[in-house]
């Protein structure tokens, strides 16, 4: 199902204005579609800041007309949507979505956003928890008698 976006303006979570309308991406490189929501959360945003529709994973963000001030937004999207703190050396030699998502997965950034980061370290701690050695319980020394017992 297509969208006709017109001349709308596509909101950010940041609140940063962004090109009004949506043009068309490109034919340059062939459309490849995200595989996995790292991918398709990079494409989503490269499309709102740049205005420009379906872009692809192989997509280079530089050939798409974008400039180091979008590139800054986009970082600060990451962060925002993913929780991924990334470079801007590395944006720039990583730029296309499947490039950059690849670069996430390899480093151990991948799609961790706040929520799932705090599920995963209640889940750590409740497996730390039971894999630790049970502390010793204190043991009861009955008194001894003290005198003699005639039996």
């Amino acid at each position: 199902m297509s969208q006709d976006l017109g001349s709308q303006e596509l909101p950010l979570a940041d609140g940063a204005p962004v090109a009004t309308g949506v043009e068309a991406r490109p034919r340059s490189t062939p459309y490849v579609g995200p595989h996995d929501e790292v991918e398709a959360t990079l494409a989503a945003i490269w499309q709102e800041l740049l205005g420009i529709g379906n872009i692809g994973v192989d997509d280079d963000f530089f050939e798409l007309g974008g400039h180091s001030l979008q590139a800054t937004r986009i970082l600060s999207q990451l962060e925002q949507r993913l929780g991924l703190r990334v470079s801007s050396a590395d944006f720039f030699s990583h730029p296309t979505p499947a490039k950059l998502a690849t670069l996430c997965r390899d480093t151990g950034f991948a799609a961790t956003s706040p929520t799932e980061l705090s599920l995963l370290m209640t889940q750590l701690e409740e497996l730390s928890d039971s894999l630790a050695p049970p502390e010793p319980e204190e043991s009861v020394t009955p008194p001894r008698p003290t005198g003699s017992h005639d039996a």
